[in-house]
């Protein structure tokens, strides 16, 4: 359906939902373990943030914005031969969900999420848990349980022992609360392995 969505919308000029279509198919891409798909919608989707990132004009959008950071950290992470243009994307992403965060603070919780990893993939812990805290309390001062539960997910992803457990358990409560039943079932798994 988001791939129908998107031949639509690049038919006419409503950017704002063409950017949310394309983040969103990226993420949806990237799920169903189809990376070459997800890094071309994330592409797709990059080219028109780059047309409107100095001015976005929709909180609507941040969907978007954040798929496209997501994929490309994840594609970071995951990376052997291409880290180093996969690392400057995914710096480029972020700065651009910054730049739509200081537009609609709606959007700071995922902005400093992604910035964490992006940090942590830097080899920096100290800022990475830095962002964490800025993101979980962003998405608290907004009450946005959603937000919380991916952030718990990321910092329990990178702790240890009882904090780990604690963070992984505090998101996988979040997502069963909220019918997230992807999210939590993904998490439940990385607690698993821990």
């Amino acid at each position: 359906m988001l791939e129908r969505a998107a031949a639509l919308l690049a038919e006419n000029s409503d950017r704002t939902s063409e950017i949310t279509v394309t983040g969103l198919l990226a993420v949806a891409h990237l799920r169903l373990g189809r990376l070459d798909l997800a890094r071309q919608a994330a592409d797709a989707a990059a080219r028109l943030i780059a047309q409107v990132a100095s001015s976005p004009t929709s909180q609507d959008v941040v969907e978007g914005y954040a798929g496209v950071a997501e994929v490309y950290l994840t594609l970071w992470e995951d990376a052997v031969g291409q880290s180093a243009e996969f690392r400057k994307l995914a710096q480029r992403a972020c700065k651009d969900l910054h730049g739509y965060a200081r537009v609609f603070p709606i959007g700071q919780p995922r902005a400093w999420l992604w910035q964490g990893r992006c940090d942590w993939l830097a080899g920096d812990a100290r800022k990475a848990r830095q962002s964490w805290e800025k993101s979980l309390a962003a998405a608290e001062r907004r009450a946005m349980p959603y937000e919380q539960g991916l952030t718990h997910s990321e910092i329990g992803r990178r702790a240890k022992g009882m904090e780990r457990q604690t963070h992984l358990a505090r998101a996988i409560e979040l997502f069963t609360r909220l019918g997230a039943a992807y999210d939590a079932d993904r998490v439940r798994a990385e607690a698993q392995r821990g």
